[in-house]
């Protein structure tokens, strides 16, 4: 009789259903639960309110355990050879399904996917000989009961987050094409000589005060001026160079917003480039772009990608340069990419 039929015919979980079959799940709790060895062990779960963070489970090595809190059922060598055994079958286990279908081969996500409930990494088993699952680890340690059974094809991950990747590469190179069409424009053109003349302003007030600085030390050791006077204009011209500096910086990134030949990250452009082509996910493609992939009970996938920010910058300036209206920039602000351009090829049929 199972733990649960046995309450059941006490009176208990009268509502709950059972076969009254033992589960494996079960006889590992019972083999690893170091309650029957006398020790009280705390700590396995938690939910931290003020992270808003879910009940979840955490790390062995970080349990609280008060040993000799009670008698106990077992002896120690006995339990110790208990966990020896399961090991034992565990390692086992997984060695020989690694060897028939290795999941760290296939896992093209590994060590980027996640349990978007418990917050855990998910781990990938073999579904058949040619197909694969991911599921929560924690609920498969039975170790936090905050998470559900559930499983996800491999394949449904792997073409969501492809689908995620592949248009926003095609976003990034859409959204620079119509900047730099538009900046071809006269329009552009004029906005971008305004800025090229305040940036040859300021370069050569900078020039003139980096010569004052230069000349100062000359006047002081001449006794033109004395400590006093050197100290506070050093210290002048020094802030002022810094202010200079600061908005040529400035007036540099503006006027790229209006450049022809508009600028975006090189690494990121290096990347698009590179992979543009590509039709179907591989390991490469994901850890070259995918940050974090979180798959929720009710079958949500959310993919969040490197070069996200960078992505929404692009589109900030695209938006900026076609006048949208604030419905845009929300959707944006969303990284509804897809719907974004849609909207935007009906704005740009209108110009």
């Amino acid at each position: 009789m199972s733990p649960l039929m046995y309450l059941k015919s006490l009176g208990y979980q009268q509502n709950v259903k059972t076969n009254g079959v033992w589960t494996k799940t079960t006889v590992k709790s019972i083999l690893t639960n170091q309650a029957y060895i006398g020790s009280a062990v705390h700590g396995k779960v938690v939910i931290e309110k003020y992270n808003n963070i879910p009940l979840h489970a955490i790390d062995s090595s970080e349990w609280v355990i008060v040993e000799n809190t009670h008698e106990p059922l077992v002896d120690k060598e006995t339990f110790e050879k208990a966990q020896e055994r399961v090991k034992e079958i565990s390692d086992a286990y997984f060695a020989k399904e690694f060897t028939k279908h290795p999941p760290n081969e296939k896992n093209l996500l590994k060590g980027k996917i996640v349990c978007g409930d418990c917050g855990k990494g998910m781990r990938l088993s073999p579904r058949t000989t040619k197909s694969y699952v991911y599921f929560c680890g924690t609920f498969s340690d039975g170790i936090n009961p905050a998470c559900s059974r559930r499983k996800i094809d491999q394949e449904d991950v792997n073409k969501a987050v492809f689908a995620q990747i592949s248009n926003h590469m095609r976003c990034c190179i859409d959204a620079l094409r119509v900047i730099r069409e538009l900046n071809a424009r006269s329009s552009g053109l004029k906005k971008y000589d305004v800025y090229e003349k305040a940036i040859t302003r300021q370069r050569r007030e900078l020039e003139k005060v980096n010569r004052k600085f230069s000349e100062l030390y000359g006047d002081y050791s001449e006794h033109l001026i004395n400590e006093s006077e050197y100290l506070t204009l050093k210290q002048q011209y020094l802030l002022k160079s810094e202010a200079l500096k600061k908005e040529i910086d400035n007036l540099l990134v503006s006027q790229n917003l209006y450049s022809k030949n508009y600028k975006i990250d090189e690494d990121w452009e290096n990347l698009i480039n590179k992979y543009l082509k590509c039709r179907k996910l591989n390991k490469e493609l994901a850890d070259a772009f995918v940050d974090k992939v979180q798959v929720f009970e009710d079958g949500r996938i959310s993919v969040n990608l490197v070069y996200d920010d960078c992505l929404e910058e692009l589109l900030q300036v695209h938006c900026t340069a076609m006048n949208c209206n604030s419905l845009v920039v929300k959707l944006i602000l969303h990284q509804k990419a897809l719907y974004y351009f849609f909207f935007m090829k009906k704005v740009a049929k209108c110009l």
